[in-house]
């Protein structure tokens, strides 16, 4: 092995904790996707860093990598918004997927708090467990499920259009 396949290998774990650090990755982007780039930035960040430098090593791939995956989201981003009417194979497109959930969103907010609102999308959209909830929250998982359960029962009686 080389020795930047060797730095690559020691050094992978920046590129998880990069992503996982992300506060908002859409719908739409595969995390094995982000995990890639993720590496060519870490390869990119190896080859570029000089050890006479003020900063260490892991700050540096830590920089390069968090700010070449948040480029490569609005570049996603962009071609998303511009292929928003492309339809492919008679499915709904994700754009007509997020207008969806953005008017189901807005009629929520009309009956519970955005708190719970927030938490019904990342329990139902992004698959987040009661315990990941339960931390991104700063409340304990019996609190959830009370809050989660509660929402649902107000949005059955109100949004009974939504289950026809």
């Amino acid at each position: 092995m080389k020795d930047i396949d060797i730095l690559i290998k020691s050094n992978e774990k920046i590129v998880y904790k990069v992503i996982n650090g992300l506060k908002y990755i859409p719908k739409n982007v595969e995390i094995e996707d982000l995990e890639q780039v993720g590496r060519i930035s870490l390869w990119t960040a190896l080859d570029t860093y000089k050890e006479n430098s003020n900063y260490s090593l892991i700050t540096h791939c830590y920089k390069i990598i968090y700010s070449d995956i948040i480029d490569w989201l609005r570049k996603q981003q962009s071609k998303k918004n511009n292929n928003s009417y492309v339809m492919f194979d008679n499915h709904t497109s994700c754009l007509e997927d997020d207008v969806a959930l953005d008017m189901i969103v807005i009629e929520m907010n009309k009956y519970i708090t955005e708190e719970d609102v927030n938490i019904l999308v990342d329990k139902y959209v992004n698959k987040l467990t009661n315990n990941e909830l339960a931390k991104k929250y700063n409340l304990c998982e019996r609190t959830i499920c009370r809050r989660i359960k509660k929402a649902k029962i107000i949005l059955r009686k109100k949004l009974k259009w939504l289950t026809k």
